[in-house]
């Protein structure tokens, strides 16, 4: 058995034994001068110098891995089994220690750390001197080590990554020179390529309404070149909201995390991680909505039936209605609906039913944490309507289907003075054309209501 030069293409190997040692011949046939090149522990072949994603090389993103190779063979070219090895990185982190298999050979993980810039790693491993549990602390179940005897005569022939293209010695032979180059510590150089990342948010603002969303778009690629990197794990983290966990880049290098507003106005400070490392960070504000309370009538009877429409709206900063969020209300008297969710238009609308005795109930109305609005709603025995005159303005329009004239409905009770304001008057057309809108509540003892003209002449 024998080392062939990793730059050797062509290598005829032959051994003769002589008792208990091996002596090497080897015959080397080199067709290319160019494959002329120094081996021996911690060099490592290359025709390429440019950094890539192949042999050789690292991606610096923290979480990217190589496979470190070592062959441990003795001093008479044997591979020799149970050998202990001790690795370290000057960049990243690596497997403390292995054991040879029967090829000799020992394998480290090697990982990388997030850096923006190219790196170059020193990995390198040793052969302890002692046949002991202290050469391998990490030692596995049902591992074993070798004798002292062959501690003592272990080398290093050969030491680099998954990716390099040479044989494992052994194979095609070997030399006296390289095992005479051989030690029992070797190096090698490890290239870790650099990668960047950007974040943006589209949209930076968006309503404190625990619905909204933003997309985090980070772009990662290698530093030096610019190419996008496909098939990394990013990981987001927002200080507000809610935001996916991890997303995986795809085409273009793009990863794209969902963040969710709270509900309650702040601004969110967004960070993306390369590996455990921070590496680009945004803010996405959340805006304050408002929310708008009413009662329609603010006065019902206290008969435990007649009811009252109370009405929440919430909209966004520009005004615009918020659909589909939840509103909680609340009543100390009386009973009301809820929760009601809000339609397109914004409102939530729940119906307050009185009770049987006068009083006055206080409504609220809730959205998640943020929002309370309140509104009083009267339970009232003290009045009965009992009379009502009722006017038009003007008397007379065009029957087109969209002129209008405004219904005065002044209601007085039994003696004479007006009704509380909020009193409910319904106003409804019993003959002829035309159209009302229906409920509306007296202010200074009168009700109001738009009438809409039909398409035929008539008396309403």
């Amino acid at each position: 058995m024998g080392i062939r030069s990793r730059t050797d293409r062509r290598t005829i190997g032959i051994w003769f034994s002589l008792g208990f040692f091996v002596l090497s011949l080897v015959i080397l046939l080199a067709c290319e001068a160019k494959d002329e090149g120094p081996t021996g522990p911690g060099t490592l072949p290359t025709d390429d110098p440019v950094l890539d994603r192949g042999a050789g090389t690292l991606l610096a993103d923290g979480t990217n891995e190589k496979q470190i190779y070592v062959y441990v063979f003795s001093e008479w070219g044997a591979p020799l089994e149970g050998i202990a090895v001790r690795f370290t990185a000057s960049v990243g982190t690596i497997t403390p220690s292995a054991v040879t298999d029967r090829n000799g050979r020992a394998s480290a993980a090697l990982r990388s750390v997030y850096s923006n810039q190219d790196l170059a790693s020193r990995v390198c491993a040793s052969i302890p001197d002692r046949a002991d549990s202290s050469a391998l602390p990490n030692m596995k179940a049902g591992e074993r080590l070798a004798s002292q005897e062959l501690f003592d005569v272990a080398r290093i022939v050969r030491i680099g990554t998954e990716g390099d293209s040479f044989d494992a010695p052994g194979k095609s032979g070997g030399s006296a020179e390289a095992l005479a180059a051989a030690a029992r510590s070797a190096c090698t150089d490890q290239a870790l390529l650099g990668v960047s990342v950007s974040l943006a948010a589209s949209p930076g603002r968006i309503p404190a309404d625990g619905v909204s969303a933003a997309s985090l778009g980070a772009v990662l690629t290698e530093t030096t070149r610019g190419v996008p990197v496909v098939g990394s794990v990013l990981r987001f983290a927002a200080s507000a909201g809610s935001i996916e966990a991890e997303k995986t880049t795809e085409e273009a290098g793009i990863a794209i995390a969902r963040l969710t507003s709270g509900t309650v106005p702040d601004t969110a400070g967004v960070k993306v991680y390369v590996g455990t490392a921070l590496a680009a960070e945004t803010e996405v504000e959340f805006a304050p909505i408002t929310m708008r309370l009413s009662a329609d009538p603010g006065i019902v009877n206290a008969d435990g039936e007649s009811a009252s429409r109370i009405a929440a709206t919430l909209l966004s900063e520009q005004s615009t209605p918020l659909a589909g969020l939840m509103i909680f209300f609340e009543t100390d008297r009386g009973a009301v609906s809820s929760p009601v969710a809000t339609g397109p238009d914004g409102r939530a609308v729940a119906t307050l039913t009185s009770e049987s005795e006068s009083a006055v109930a206080t409504v609220t109305a809730r959205f998640a944490e943020a929002l309370v609005e309140s509104v009083e709603v009267r339970f009232a025995t003290t009045f009965r309507p009992a009379s009502l005159v009722l006017t038009a303005g003007p008397s007379t329009i065009v029957a087109d289907g969209v002129s209008t004239a405004t219904l005065r409905a002044a209601v007085f009770d039994s003696t004479g003075i007006a009704v509380p304001d909020g009193t409910p008057v319904r106003f409804e057309v019993l003959s002829g054309g035309g159209t009302v809108s229906g409920l509306a509540g007296t202010a200074g003892g009168a009700a109001t209501m738009s009438l809409t003209s039909g398409t035929r002449s008539g008396i309403a």
